[in-house]
C-alpha cells in the first residue's frame, strides 16, 4: 500500500508533484488518466493506499464519482471497495451517519453467492461500521456488526481479523454488564491464540477476563489471570511497571486487593495509577477506587477528598463527552442537509419519471392511430378487390353467353350479328385484361398465398419447430420442384447470372424467396446467423453485381416472380 501511495500521491492537489508516476497494475502499463476508467481506477487505488497508510483520503466528491462509476461499470467486488472507501472518507470527516450509509451500500452490493466474493474487504466494512456504532454508544447494533465481521473474516480465512472481532465483542458485553459472556469470549480468544502459537496475544486477554472476574467477585480466578497477564503479555518492564497507556492495570489490581481486604496494597496501586497517568478515564477510575477504599475503612477526611476528586474527573469526562455529542449533532445536521438534497433529487427523478410516462402514452396513441389508419386502408383495398372480382365474374358470364350465341348462329344468315359479337367479345377481352392487371396490383401476394399452402412449404415450417429433424435430400428436391412449377423463371434467372452457383447457395436463395427469416434459414441449413448474413452479402455481389447489405439481396431475390 505504501508503494502504491508513493507512486500515486502526486495527483491529489497539495500533496506534492502534479504529474503522478505510472502505476503498473492490472492494466499492464502506465495508467492513461485521460481515460475515465483508468482515472477512476487510479483514485480507487490512491484512496485504498491512503486508507491503509493512515493518510488523508481524496475528497468525498471524487470518491462519490468513483462509486457512481463502479456502480455502472464495475464488478460487485469493485463496487464494495468503492463504497467502503467513500465511507472511510466520511468517517475521517467526522460524518458518522453518512459513513454508515456508505458502509451499508457497500454491504448491499456484495455478491456473497459468487466464488470470488471479496470477504476480506467485506469484513473491513463490518469492522468500521462496528467502530462507528461503538462511538455512538449503540452496543447492541455494534454486536450485530461484529458478528458479521467475524463471519466474513472466517470466510476470508483471516483468523486474526476474526479474533479482533471477538475481542471487540467482549468490550461490548462488558459495556452491557454481561460479565459471564465476556469471560466465555476471552477464553475462546485465548484458546485460539494459543493454537496459533501466539502466547503474548493470548496473555493480553487475561486482563479483560480478570476485570469481569473481579466484577463477579471471583477473586481467586482473577488473581490467576492477573499473574499470567503480567508474566506473559510482554507489557511490563524488568521492574514490573506496565507500558504507557495501559496504566488502567494498576486500578484493576487495586480493585482485586480491595476485594480480598488487602487495603494497603489496594491503596498503593490506586495511588500508582493516579500518579502514572494524566488520562481522564484512568484518573477517574483511581479516584473512585480510593473513595470506595476509604469509605470501606471509614476514613472520612480521605473519603471526602477523593470523592471530590472523583467528581471533578467525572465532570471533566462529562464535558469531553458533551464535546463529542456536539460534534455528533453537527454531523447529524450535515447528514440531514444531505438528506434534504437527496429528497429534492428524488422529487426531480419522480418528475422525470412522470414525463417519461406521459411521452410513452403519447407514443402508444400515435402507434395505435397509425395502425388504425393502415388497417382502414387495407380494408378499403380488400373491398375494392371484391367489387372488381364481382365485375370480372359478371363480364365472364357475358362473354360465355356471347360465345354460346355465336355458335348457335348460322354463318350466312347472321354474318352481321357475328361481326358485332366478335367486336363485342374483343372489347370484353380487353376489359378483362385490364382488370387482370388491376387485380395483380391490388393483390401482389396471390402467388405467395398459393405457395404457402403447398405441402412441402408446410413441411419446412414444421422442421423449424422440430429442430431435431433435419431436411433430407428428397425434401430439398421437392422444394426445388415446387419453385420450378410456381416460379419458372427463378432458376433460369439465378443460373443465368451465375452458372457456377453452389447447391447450398441455391438452397439459401430458395428459402429467402419463400420469405424465411435469416435465423430460420440458419436452422434449416444447420449453420449460424453470421454465416447466413455473410453468404447473402456475397451472393448480392455474385448474382446482381453490386455491393450492399444482406437485406438488399433479400429484396432482389423476392422481386423474381
Amino acid at each position: 500500500a505504501l508503494q502504491v501511495l508513493l507512486s500515486l500521491k502526486g495527483e491529489v492537489g497539495g500533496m506534492g508533484r502534479q504529474e503522478p508516476l505510472p502505476y503498473r497494475g492490472r492494466l499492464g502499463g502506465g495508467l492513461n488518466l485521460s481515460s475515465k476508467a483508468d482515472r477512476m481506477y487510479y483514485y480507487l487505488l490512491l484512496a485504498d493506499a491512503c486508507n491503509k497508510c493512515y493518510d488523508t483520503l481524496p475528497s468525498d466528491s471524487i470518491l462519490r464519482e468513483v462509486a457512481d462509476f463502479y456502480d455502472s461499470h464495475g464488478t460487485p467486488n469493485e463496487q464494495v471497495r468503492a463504497h467502503y472507501l467513500l465511507g472511510c472518507a466520511y468517517r475521517d470527516m467526522g460524518e458518522a451517519p453518512q459513513a454508515l450509509d456508505c458502509y451499508h451500500d457497500a454491504i448491499d452490493r456484495a455478491d456473497t453467492t459468487a466464488a470470488d466474493c471479496d470477504y476480506h474487504t467485506l469484513s473491513r466494512v463490518h469492522s468500521q461500521s462496528a467502530a462507528l456504532l461503538g462511538e455512538q454508544m449503540l452496543p447492541y447494533q455494534q454486536l450485530e456488526e461484529l458478528h458479521l465481521q467475524y463471519v466474513t473474516a472466517m470466510k476470508a480465512k483471516d483468523t486474526l481479523c476474526a479474533l479482533n472481532a471477538m475481542g471487540q465483542m467482549a468490550n461490548s458485553h462488558e459495556m452491557l454488564g454481561n460479565y459471564d459472556s465476556v469471560i466465555v469470549i476471552c477464553e475462546q480468544i485465548i484458546s485460539s491464540y494459543n493454537k496459533l502459537k501466539m502466547p503474548q496475544k493470548a496473555a493480553s486477554y487475561y486482563g479483560n477476563k480478570a476485570i469481569s472476574l473481579i466484577d463477579l467477585s471471583r477473586y481467586e480466578e482473577a488473581k490467576t489471570c492477573l499473574d499470567i497477564y503480567k508474566l506473559q503479555s510482554g507489557f511490563f518492564n524488568s521492574e514490573g511497571d506496565i507500558e504507557k497507556n495501559r496504566e488502567i492495570y494498576y486500578g484493576v489490581i487495586g480493585r482485586y486487593y480491595m476485594g480480598i481486604d488487602l487495603v494497603d496494597s489496594a491503596e498503593f496501586y490506586f495511588h500508582k495509577e493516579l500518579y502514572c497517568t494524566y488520562d481522564i478515564n484512568n484518573r477517574e477510575y483511581a479516584n473512585r477506587g480510593l473513595y470506595m477504599l476509604y469509605q470501606k475503612t471509614g476514613q472520612r477526611d480521605s473519603m471526602s477528598k477523593y470523592a471530590q476528586l472523583a467528581y471533578q474527573a467525572t465532570d471533566a469526562h462529562f464535558q469531553e463527552k458533551q464535546s463529542d455529542e456536539l460534534r455528533h449533532m453537527q454531523s447529524l445536521y450535515n447528514y440531514s442537509r444531505s438528506q434534504t438534497i437527496a429528497h429534492q433529487k428524488t422529487i426531480e427523478a419522480n418528475r422525470n419519471k412522470t414525463t417519461a410516462v406521459i411521452l410513452a402514452i403519447i407514443l402508444i396513441f400515435v402507434l395505435f392511430t397509425t395502425w388504425y389508419i393502415l388497417s382502414s386502408y387495407r380494408r378499403r383495398k380488400q373491398s375494392q378487390l371484391r367489387e372488381q372480382q364481382m365485375l370480372y365474374e359478371h363480364d365472364m358470364e357475358k362473354m360465355e353467353q356471347a360465345f354460346y350465341d355465336l355458335q348457335q348462329m348460322q354463318e350466312k344468315e347472321k354474318q352481321q350479328l357475328i361481326e358485332e359479337k366478335l367486336v363485342y367479345i374483343e372489347q370484353l377481352q380487353k376489359k378483362l385484361e385490364t382488370f387482370q392487371h388491376q387485380s395483380d396490383d391490388l393483390n401482389p401476394d396471390r402467388l405467395e398465398a398459393d405457395i404457402i399452402v403447398m405441402p412441402i412449404y408446410q413441411h419446412f415450417r414444421y422442421l423449424l419447430h422440430h429442430p431435431r429433424e433435419k431436411a433430407t435430400n428428397s425434401d430439398w428436391k421437392e422444394l426445388s420442384s415446387m419453385i420450378d412449377e410456381k416460379l419458372p423463371s427463378f432458376r433460369t434467372t439465378l443460373y443465368g447470372n451465375c452458372a457456377s452457383m453452389k447447391k447450398s447457395d441455391y438452397q439459401i436463395c430458395m428459402l429467402v424467396r419463400l420469405h424465411f427469416l435469416p435465423s430460420e434459414i440458419a436452422v434449416l441449413t444447420t449453420t449460424s446467423n453470421p454465416y447466413i448474413s455473410l453468404r447473402r452479402f456475397r451472393l448480392l455481389q455474385k448474382l446482381f453485381q453490386r455491393k450492399g447489405k444482406a437485406e438488399e439481396f433479400d429484396k432482389e431475390i423476392r422481386k423474381i416472380k
